[in-house]
């Protein structure tokens, strides 16, 4: 209990005993083993209340000649909570309540008393021993305060009057000050000196008889008004808005420590402090800013107070009696955006770069050594940096730029008016490959853009082309005859398109586009274009090369062609006999004997067109025994295409069909007059002819029989019926002629028809039994046979060796038109 043991012992229970009571104690069980001790969790309890104990006797103070104060204190042990006290006089209760001090008034002066107090508790109660006290028996009675009348800021006057009961023989005044005696003696009045400005005094008086003495109750008064001291200086607050910039600085100050007085008015002074190279500072005149009775000013005129600016500000506090005034207080305003920023110098210019110079701002509004700066190039910030000389890169070159200084403090920025500058020239850049169109066998149109950056004045344009390997397709082996060319420069000049002339027919270009300013050298590494031309007709250039091997004529025509397209095949010809037909240079040709003379051709072939080459004679005869003998080779002309010989042949053609076509439209439909009755010639009796008889036709002209000569014709009259007749006089049938002017009418009526002269080789006669269907003169041809069969023979030997037929009208009706 309480880090005491109590009990020790096996059992499970114990009662403490001889505790206080109403005391608090605190337990705790240990739990021992041969392996050790455990405390459990400590429990507080305390006894219940009990009746108090050992009360002290009270202290009595005799306050005069009817009072008497009384105190006491709590029992030694009050075995609970004391409620209450009871204090009684002469065994009477003068006092119940919770204090411990009582003051008893309205006794008698001079008279003994006895006080007892008793502690009481909810369990009972305790009594001190009495004690006694006697009144003072003969204390003046009736004493007023002082009179107290300030007479200065230090000096009070305090009069006062005797008792109105004296009791006695007043021998003696006392004057307390704030219980401190400040005079003593039998006069009525004394004047306190020595006093604190506008400060509240106590004082009381007292007197005395022999038998006693009497104090009065308390008078105050308060010392007239000094000149204020202890005046603090202001407490300053550099004011800034949201972004800090400065926008003024608050001031704010106490009254003074010792006022002496009403402080009825406050000013606020403030100064400018300046500060020399050596740190020396110099103050400006100060000026008034407020004069009132706040305690806090804000000054907010910014057109005279400026930023990150030194100033020092005074307070004066004043009242009826005088002033005082603080001490200087310094503060520096926030920063500012810097003011009168001028535009940068340009101190050096390349194509792609300016060096500036910043110049300090005419205000900085801050510690120049703190300001930075931005570099804006045409709205774009590209450089931030303290220094005042900075190099701004990455430009292009030939541009103008608007150059600006922006320059910085913690509280904003300001930006300098803009100095214009021209970077100075390049070489092009961006510069895209030309685009070729437009072609054709002998030409092309190049196109270009400028470039991209021209970086200057553009003066010119360079084109060049080159032949570039491997060449178009050829169905030979290629990969040694071809051998690149150029570069050659074909135009000059500021046009942006150029129609390149003269080019070779199937023939790998590339074209190259240089842009040039007033710099020397163009665009670095411009790109190729590549284009073939379009194929055109083979060229004969030079003879074939003849040589001789013992019997052999080697022919090489190598050099012999421009191909201007895909081969096709070359030919040799050897005395107009093929000898060679492939896509080789050179053939061999073996020659019958020594003194053989061979001409020899060749061929070219490609698919847009033949070339060959003039004769070429080999005579071993010669010199060396090899001769050439070649007509000489005028020049290749390109000639416009409507003076070609394939344009003018062309034209011949469709000029000979237009009008053969106009001959047999105007043959077509020549003589469709219906011819009268009168007009024909007389039919002629009907005869049949067999194969091996001689035929006979009628005379056109006059209608005449003739038996052995046709009549010749023509040829314009011949070709238009030749085919018919032949067609007519097939698988043994044969046709008479009759007069071409019923032609026409025979056409219409389909039902007349030619006379089938074919009978039964048996019986000579006809198988049929009436003329109308026997197939010799009905049915079996489609055509009238009113035309004239004239024009067939070129002859007259013609009508002797075939038979010939005439129609049915012509036989039987001699004299009518039928």
């Amino acid at each position: 209990m309480d880090g005491v043991v109590i009990y020790s012992g096996l059992q499970l229970r114990h009662v403490a005993e001889n505790l206080v009571s109403y005391r608090e104690y605190r337990f705790v069980i240990t739990a021992c083993t041969g392996g050790g001790c455990t405390d459990s969790a400590s429990v507080v309890g305390r006894p219940s209340e009990d009746v108090p104990r050992i009360m002290r006797a009270p202290t009595l103070n005799v306050l005069s000649s009817n009072a008497i104060e009384i105190r006491w204190q709590e029992p030694d042990q009050p075995n609970g909570v004391i409620t209450a006290y009871e204090l009684r006089r002469d065994s009477k209760l003068v006092y119940s309540g919770p204090s411990t001090s009582y003051s008893d008034y309205g006794l008698l002066p001079g008279v003994e008393y006895a006080y007892v107090v008793t502690a009481i508790n909810n369990q009972g109660s305790v009594s001190s021993p009495e004690v006694k006290a006697t009144t003072y028996s003969s204390s003046p009675e009736g004493l007023l305060p002082p009179v107290l009348t300030p007479e200065s800021s230090s000096e009070i006057q305090a009069t006062w009057q005797a008792p109105a009961q004296p009791n006695g023989n007043i021998y003696n005044y006392t004057l307390y000050k704030d219980d401190e005696v400040v005079y003593s003696g039998t006069q009525f009045s004394f004047k306190v000196t020595g006093l604190q400005y506008w400060t509240t005094y106590s004082f009381r008086i007292q007197s005395c008889t022999n038998s006693g003495c009497a104090t009065s109750t308390a008078s105050r008064a308060r010392t007239l008004e000094g000149p204020p001291l202890g005046q603090n200086p202001p407490t300053m607050l550099p004011l800034a808005d949201g972004s800090g910039k400065h926008v003024g600085v608050r001031a704010e100050w106490l009254p003074p420590s010792r006022p002496n007085g009403v402080i009825t008015m406050y000013a606020l002074y403030r100064r400018t402090v300046t500060r020399d190279e050596a740190g020396r500072s110099s103050y400006g005149a100060p000026v008034l800013l407020y004069n009132g009775t706040a305690l806090l000013y804000e000054d907010r005129d910014l057109s005279a107070l400026l930023a990150y600016t030194e100033y020092q500000y005074m307070v004066t506090a004043f009242n009826s009696a005088d002033r005082v005034s603080s001490m200087w207080q310094t503060v520096t305003t926030f920063e500012a955006p810097p003011e009168g920023v001028p535009p940068p110098r340009v101190q050096d210019v390349t194509a792609t770069s300016v060096r500036v110079e910043i110049l300090k701002p005419s205000k900085p509004n801050a510690l120049v050594n703190s300001l930075s700066y931005n570099v804006i190039v045409d709205d774009t910030v590209v450089t931030r940096s303290t220094f005042l000389v900075q190099e701004v890169t990455g430009l292009q070159p030939y541009t103008t730029y608007a150059i600006r200084v922006e320059a910085c403090t913690s509280a904003g920025c300001t930006t300098s008016n803009a100095t214009y500058v021209r970077t100075l020239q390049a070489p092009p850049t961006g510069l895209a490959p030309p685009t070729v169109s437009s072609i054709t066998n002998r030409s092309c149109v190049v196109t270009w853009a400028p470039p991209t950056y021209p970086n200057g004045i553009l003066v010119r344009f360079e084109l060049s082309y080159r032949l570039s390997c491997p060449p178009p397709y050829q169905p030979f082996n290629t990969s040694g005859l071809c051998q690149a060319q150029g570069p050659y420069t074909i135009y000059s000049g500021l046009e942006l398109q150029y129609t390149v002339p003269n080019l070779q027919p199937y023939t790998n270009y590339e074209f190259q586009v240089n842009a040039f300013n007033e710099l020397p050298g163009g665009v670095a590494n411009p790109g190729w274009t590549r284009m073939t031309t379009l194929a055109g007709v083979p060229e004969y250039s030079t003879p074939p090369r003849l040589s001789k091997q013992g019997t052999t004529v080697v022919v090489d025509w190598s050099d012999s062609f421009q191909l201007n397209g895909e081969l096709l095949t070359y030919t040799l010809l050897a005395d107009d006999r093929k000898t060679y037909t492939g896509f080789e240079t050179s053939a061999a040709v073996e020659r019958q004997t020594k003194e053989q003379i061979i001409q020899f051709k060749v061929r070219c072939t490609t698919k847009m067109g033949v070339a060959e080459t003039p004769v070429i004679v080999f005579d071993p005869s010669s010199a060396d025994n090899v001769g050439t003998v070649a007509p000489s080779v005028a020049p290749q002309i390109q000639l416009p295409f409507y003076q070609e010989v394939w344009f003018i042949a062309v034209i011949a053609l469709v000029a000979l069909l237009l009008l053969m076509t106009g001959i047999a439209c105007c043959l077509r439909y020549s003589g469709t007059r219906t011819p009268y009755v009168r007009e024909r010639m007389p039919l002629q009796p009907r005869q049949k002819k067999y194969g091996n008889q001689i035929g006979y036709c009628v005379d056109p002209y006059d209608g005449s029989i003739i038996t052995n000569d046709i009549p010749q014709r023509s040829p314009s009259q011949t070709g238009s019926v030749r085919g018919r007749a032949q067609k007519y006089m097939l698988d043994d049938h044969e046709e008479g002629f009759v007069n071409p002017a019923y032609s026409t009418a025979s056409m219409r009526s389909r039902s007349n028809s030619f006379v089938d002269v074919s009978f039964d080789k048996t019986s000579k006669s006809s198988k049929y039994l009436d003329d109308d269907d026997d197939p010799m003169w009905d049915g079996h041809v489609h055509d009238s046979g009113l035309v004239s069969m004239a024009g067939q023979f070129d002859d007259d030997d013609y009508a002797s060796s075939h038979p010939v037929s005439v129609t049915k009208e012509q036989t039987v009706f001699t004299d009518t038109h039928l």
